[in-house]
């Protein structure tokens, strides 16, 4: 005759068998089947449930036998030790969907390549950015005045693009110093950035002041249709590029940079 010991583990093994159309189809067992694969008598009643459940959580998940084989080959070991000094499978690994959730598949998730925070890369990235901006900008203008009523050139414009993003990188680095700065800073150091910021944005706008004084020979305004154009080739290419190369942008919020 059975004692109430292994009564229990038998009612509780029963209650919680499950058909074959519950688990994986890649395995060929049933979790009570693959129990028997361990030497599972010296288990408590409550701790030999446990290992049950986790078989069937597995299975369910999408394991096959071999998998969950391989997992039981580990933890029961770990609960026979914990065992011995009064600790349960369920104060040891959690319980068992806890458990299991670390055999989870991601779902939806996939390998997020690191972006690539080469600096010729970001600024080349800012200076396009710039460029299709500035163009689109001008060319909408000269849409709206019939080609007329925009003073700046082509040159102007790819100059304010260079300077424009080269700052944007300088801004980028500030922003990412502060961020990731460890110790608060004191006396003069701590205005630092601020200065920098306001440094760099008035030598983007004396550059770009500067670029509307060079000679129409050398700076043709261009009608609204070469502006647009150009904005669409700069955007194409700097898509082309961040998908090539998954360039980090230097325009990134300060509360996402790492």
């Amino acid at each position: 005759m059975k004692n109430e010991k292994e009564t229990a583990v038998d009612s509780t093994r029963n209650k919680n068998d499950i058909t074959a159309e519950n688990v994986n189809e890649n395995s060929i067992s049933t979790p009570s089947e693959i129990d028997n694969n361990f030497d599972l008598s010296a288990l408590t009643a409550k701790n030999s449930d446990y290992v049950h459940s986790v078989t069937r959580g597995l299975l369910i998940e999408g394991k096959t036998d071999e998998q969950v084989k391989e997992i039981l080959s580990e933890i029961v070991l770990q609960i026979l030790e914990a065992q011995k000094t009064g600790i349960t499978a369920r104060n040891l690994l959690g319980t068992p969907t806890e458990f299991i959730e670390q055999y989870k598949p991601k779902v939806g998730s996939k390998n997020v390549k690191e972006t690539n925070k080469d600096p010729k890369l970001m600024i080349l990235d800012s200076i396009l950015l710039l460029l299709a901006l500035l163009s689109a900008l001008y060319g909408i203008m000269m849409f709206i005045n019939n080609n007329s009523g925009v003073t700046y050139g082509i040159t102007t414009i790819v100059l304010s693009a260079i300077t424009g993003g080269l700052a944007l990188y300088q801004v980028y680095r500030v922003q990412l110093a502060i961020t990731t700065r460890k110790e608060k800073t004191k006396g003069f150091a701590r205005f630092k950035p601020s200065i920098l910021l306001a440094v760099y944005a008035i030598i983007w706008i004396f550059v770009t002041s500067l670029g509307a004084l060079i000679p129409l020979a050398f700076n043709p305004v261009l009608g609204g249709i070469p502006y647009v154009a150009i904005a669409v080739i700069a955007f194409g290419i700097r898509y082309l590029l961040k998908r090539r190369y998954n360039i980090q942008s230097a325009m990134v919020p300060r509360n996402q940079l790492k």
